[in-house]
């Protein structure tokens, strides 16, 4: 299937995979007390299903230049998906807590595949990334609303159907990949900046900090509020969370286009401290996630933006798999400091944290010159 033999944009197909991984990866926070009682786990234990995805996801990304060198990006795009979709459904249906974790990994593979493909292929654009970045981003926002949606809608005891659900919704993404084009844009094998090393890493640290960020309040959001509002009542306030999210990276775009991502990254990670800090108050903690979700949107595909200005796309999936390293890190250090503290001490990590990705981001900022320009 090819929707009549016509060549679909990447950015198109970069839409609809990240709408689907948006539902796929804003499941596991809302999902957690019912992981919790039906696999009897402990709050620190939980968290590893979501470091699974997130590890299978790494893996990926480090394979990604070679993968698409070899294959191709449509190919990628076509293996991906369906990655995505095997493992969703097979977490849905295992009987245990190991056999979940397997497939968590396996789905990983699928959604490191397509973050890679698609967000190299538009960070290679020559003109306007960063707004066309945010947008397609927003994708991945629209998708993490419907997720913890489908949570709160089906019945409270089973973890099965929103996996399967959102699996097969995976497989249909194959259908619009088949129409991108065989020679789908892909960066240019070359490095043109000196010092890139040291760019590389800078741009690694800051992804890392703020993936750990924003999946943390993603992923732990239902747990902090669920005492005082009940589980079901909090998994669907996540969806506030993540429609916040979705708003703030289709608002990115027209954000990107007028300011450069040495200001705008800077200037989110600046609110995002002051969301955090306003979660520590109970009165204000709901709002305050749904601001921080709004704040956070714009940083992940502006740093990608900021990235292909200074750097070859080429290595992209370097600092990329640090973003997920980062998703891999938050789940066990939320979990301890819970255990160790209480739901209380979840605004706190992400407050800190935020903190983190503005310290590296302005760091970047003093020590990174202009762009390169390009010899070709």
């Amino acid at each position: 299937m090819s929707f009549s033999g016509r060549e679909i944009p990447i950015h198109v197909v970069g839409a609809v995979a990240f709408a689907v991984q948006g539902m796929y990866i804003s499941l596991y926070g809302p999902m957690y007390p019912r992981l919790l009682e039906h696999f009897q786990l402990s709050q620190a234990q939980v968290g590893w299903i979501a470091s699974a995805n997130f590890l299978g996801s790494s893996s990926a990304m480090l394979g990604a230049t070679w993968l698409m060198g070899r294959f191709g990006v449509r190919r990628m795009l076509t293996i991906s998906p369906l990655l995505v979709g095997v493992g969703a459904i097979g977490v849905g249906i295992s009987g245990s807590w190991t056999l979940a974790l397997v497939f968590a990994l396996i789905a990983g593979l699928g959604t490191g595949g397509v973050s890679s493909g698609i967000n190299i292929s538009l960070a290679s654009l020559p003109e306007r990334s960063a707004p066309v970045l945010n947008a397609v981003n927003g994708m991945f926002g629209l998708g993490s609303v419907l997720g913890p949606l489908l949570v709160a809608t089906l019945p409270g005891s089973t973890t099965r159907w929103p996996f399967v659900v959102v699996g097969l919704l995976a497989f249909m993404v194959l259908a619009v990949a088949r129409g991108l084009p065989h020679t789908a844009p892909t960066s240019a094998p070359r490095d043109t900046v000196p010092r890139a090393k040291r760019g590389i890493t800078l741009f690694t640290l800051l992804l890392f900090l703020y993936v750990m960020t924003e999946v943390g309040a993603g992923s732990w959001m239902t747990t902090h509020l669920a005492p005082q509002l009940g589980a079901r009542n909090a998994a669907a306030l996540v969806s506030g969370f993540w429609l916040a999210f979705m708003l703030g990276r289709f608002a990115g775009a027209p954000l990107a286009a007028r300011f450069a991502p040495q200001v705008l990254v800077p200037a989110s990670a600046v609110l995002a401290i002051g969301a955090a800090g306003l979660a520590t108050i109970p009165d204000l903690r709901v709002a305050a996630y749904i601001l921080l979700g709004l704040v956070l949107a714009p940083i992940f595909p502006t740093t990608v933006a900021w990235y292909g200005q200074h750097l070859t796309p080429r290595r992209l999936p370097v600092a990329m798999t640090g973003g997920t390293m980062g998703a891999v890190a938050i789940q066990p250090l939320m979990g301890l400091a819970v255990s160790s503290s209480s739901v209380a001490a979840i605004p706190l990590v992400l407050l800190v944290l935020a903190g983190c990705v503005l310290a590296v981001s302005v760091w970047i900022r003093l020590f990174q010159g202009p762009p390169e320009a390009d010899p070709a």
